[in-house]
């Protein structure tokens, strides 16, 4: 599929989405069944909730060492210490009654000046146990640190990077990849503290994404100094020349790269569009929560689509 096309879907990706979001004339409140189907098993005893500060000394002890161990059997996270961990803003821990076990984590590292002097948090380190999938872990997770967080005066939002399989969790919480600010819509990467930026090149494993982060950085420089020569009288020098024959390398593999994120987003996109597709044939057309959060997950690609960002998929971000 050519680039043009892949595009295509992508931006009439977002204009569906709006059609579908707005109709009924107000924001929907959405009620996420999976927060719900968790919030009933505590209610029932079967499960507990737990911030790892409020534990014992020995037990918190033990869940970060869990945790540590979680972290460096997974690739798509930051390896951590059991110190790491401890010293994390906030860490939320699901348990199953039965087995006094924790089935579910995630995490707010501490939170980071931005641009904007604003505070935000990464929520990351999001680990639930292979029987307890699809079930709301991940959702609640959010929800109660977004509910902590709230009550932090010196926390103003929080981020995450995503990969295709947690964005539901952040959309039921109302992250999204745009944010409004001060009257002006922001890209979901805008407003992301550059320590975070800094960190993703830190731990990528993906010699390619690195690759491009590094592009990125030299087009920057290379821009300024085009600027430099143009602001010169003689106007462009040999020199000049072989900045602009170097910029125009760059921008080639940049553009290469942007059209092969364009085939993915437009690939991600069909599958959700093929899931809206297979709910309606199970005589679920009426069912206005789901349509709401997967096409706000649609969104999220056309949204991530004007960022540059090498490391992930999308970034969502939500201000408190």
């Amino acid at each position: 599929m050519l680039f043009s096309e892949n595009y295509d879907i992508i931006t009439k990706s977002i204009r569906f989405s709006k059609e579908k979001n707005t109709s009924g004339g107000g924001k929907m409140k959405i009620k996420d069944r999976g927060i719900l189907n968790v919030m009933q098993k505590i209610s029932n005893d079967e499960w507990s909730f737990y911030f790892l500060h409020d534990l014992g000394l020995d037990q918190q002890s033990e869940v970060a060492l869990w945790l540590s161990n979680l972290t460096k059997q997974d690739d798509t996270v930051l390896d951590m210490s059991p110190d790491d961990i401890m010293e994390k803003a906030c860490v939320a821990l699901l348990f199953d009654e039965k087995t006094d076990k924790v089935i579910a984590s995630a995490s707010m590292m501490k939170p980071q000046l931005n641009s904007f002097r604003q505070y935000l948090g990464e929520i990351g380190s999001m680990f639930t146990l292979e029987d307890y999938q699809n079930q709301g872990c991940a959702s609640y997770l959010v929800h109660k640190i977004d509910e902590w967080a709230e009550t932090q005066p010196k926390i103003d939002g929080a981020y995450a990077f995503l990969n295709t399989k947690s964005p539901r969790s952040f959309v039921v919480n109302g992250y999204d990849g745009e944010i409004l600010k001060d009257g002006k819509v922001l890209n979901a990467a805008e407003i992301v503290p550059a320590y975070a930026f800094n960190l993703c090149r830190t731990i990528c494993r993906d010699q390619r994404a690195i690759y491009l982060m590094d592009l990125e950085l030299q087009k920057k420089e290379l821009d300024l100094s085009v600027e430099a020569f143009n602001s010169q009288e003689e106007g462009l020098t040999i020199i000049g020349d072989a900045i602009l024959k170097a910029r125009a390398k760059i921008e080639a593999v940049l553009d290469n790269a942007k059209k092969q994120r364009a085939e993915k987003f437009s690939d991600y996109i069909k599958k959700v569009h093929l899931k809206i597709f297979e709910h309606n044939l199970k005589g679920n057309s009426e069912d206005s929560d789901y349509y709401e959060v997967h096409n706000k997950i649609i969104n999220l690609y056309p949204q991530n689509f004007k960022n540059n960002l090498h490391c992930c998929d999308v970034v969502v971000a939500k201000l408190y």
